[in-house]
């Protein structure tokens, strides 16, 4: 027990279980997230043509892949984030700017920030495979030329309507793998 608790209560008079807020890294003016994993939108004022309204805050609605993750909109631009590392990112500082978030429980869904740690890579794999956790799917995947998160962007690309020769040349993959993607032939775990 650390010197600001005493039997689960904060010294200054908070319950150590308390839900805390932080702005998302990058997205402070947007978003917050809290240590026990969830997210939510803040109150803010939005320009409007000639006049101004007002935006209040909700909690975020998220999507279960292999990870937790949500989509962050700024300035019209969308962008899907793990919600592990965003927790991390505002609660855990990473002094020697490790890579990689780690679910010490070995449970993916669990973003309590009690639950999370910085890590090397190898570690991560070395902890999957001590508790059971191993997969051969994703990134994980040695024959993998993709990240998790870049297939969940192009998933979410081609339900907008992307075409697959474009995406194809973003992420530099045969068009094939971009096909394979679409029809779930490949990367079929992934959401």
């Amino acid at each position: 027990m650390n010197e600001k608790t005493l039997y689960g209560v904060d010294k200054s008079g908070g319950n150590k279980d308390e839900e805390i807020w932080k702005g998302v890294v990058d997205y402070e003016a947007y978003y917050e997230v809290s240590n026990k994993g969830n997210i939510k939108s803040v109150d803010r004022v939005i320009p409007h043509i000639n006049s101004v309204r007002g935006m209040i805050g909700k909690c975020l609605k998220l999507q279960y892949g292999i990870y937790t993750y949500v989509r962050l909109s700024k300035e019209g631009n969308t962008k899907i984030k793990t919600l592990h590392r965003l927790v991390a990112s505002a609660f855990l500082p990473n002094r020697e700017n490790l890579p990689v978030v780690n679910h010490k429980n070995s449970d993916k869904h669990d973003n309590n920030v009690n639950n999370l740690e910085w890590c090397t890579h190898s570690y991560n794999v070395l902890h999957a495979l001590e508790n059971g956790a191993s997969r051969a799917i994703g990134e994980f995947n040695g024959k993998s030329v993709l990240t998790d998160i870049q297939v969940i962007d192009i998933k979410y690309e081609l339900s907008i309507g992307s075409s697959q020769k474009s995406l194809s040349l973003i992420y530099n993959v045969h068009p094939s793998t971009i096909s394979n993607i679409n029809t779930g032939k490949c990367y079929k775990d992934i959401l």
